[in-house]
């Protein structure tokens, strides 16, 4: 996340940083951020990125992008929001979490259709392209997806 907000401000663009009260003395903020805010909970940062997204970039991580991840699309599944969601699959980092959503699928654990709710792209380019696309759509009042 470092890296994507330093590149961000580099470029000019506005970097929102949420962080959860307990973590900034664990990990201080960049100090590159437009707007900082500070939240008490993990669950209140997560509900304050999620509200001022427009869509979602999911990049290799660990298990707290795992959760957001999650979070992101049963959201969407719960009609919740219809903000783009795309997986940035660089180098099939992602292809075990694909390999285990088919497999919820195929289990009836999830219908077919929650696939269409996030796209999955090979390169931060392809994404890029996608979610401008979906966000041009949004602008020119049409539906997103």
């Amino acid at each position: 996340m470092g890296e994507v907000a330093s590149t961000v401000s580099q470029a000019g663009g506005r970097v929102l940083g949420v962080i959860p009260s307990f973590l900034r003395h664990l990990e201080p903020p960049l100090g590159i951020s437009t707007e900082l805010v500070i939240t008490e909970t993990m669950n209140e940062r997560k509900a304050r990125m999620f509200e001022s997204a427009d869509s979602f970039a999911v990049l290799p991580g660990g298990l707290g992008t795992l959760d957001e991840f999650s979070e992101a699309v049963t959201y969407a599944q719960l009609r919740q929001h219809a903000k783009p969601i795309v997986l940035v699959n660089a180098n099939g980092f992602f292809d075990p979490l694909l390999g285990f959503l088919n497999h919820i699928v195929a289990e009836g654990f999830a219908q077919p259709e929650t696939k269409a709710l996030y796209r999955v792209a090979p390169t931060v380019e392809d994404a890029i392209a996608f979610l401008a696309a979906e966000l041009n759509k949004v602008q020119a009042g049409a539906p997103s997806r």
